[in-house]
């Protein structure tokens, strides 16, 4: 499904996630990603990722291939462990 600007929604497969599932699977990311059991998010970084994730809202994205990197982790180990699949 697209919206008006032709960008993909994803849609949960199931009831929202709540904010512990999010944090859980995000910070098993993070961790995973960057070979570190003790890794924790910087102030602000999980806040963003709620937003994206728990919030379904939109961001710009800069520093390309670090941030690209990085969202195709979430979209590979975080949307799916709280249910979500891609958009068809």
């Amino acid at each position: 499904m697209t919206d008006a600007l032709g960008w993909l929604s994803v849609l949960p497969t199931r009831p929202p996630a709540t904010p512990t599932d999010t944090r859980t699977a995000a910070l098993a990311a993070l961790r995973e990603l960057v070979g570190r059991p003790d890794a924790a998010f910087h102030d602000g970084q999980f806040e963003a990722i709620e937003a994206l994730v728990d919030g379904r809202r939109r961001a710009l994205v800069l520093g390309v291939e670090y941030n690209t990197r990085l969202l195709a982790a979430i979209a590979e180990h975080v949307a799916p462990a709280i249910g979500w699949e891609p958009a068809r």
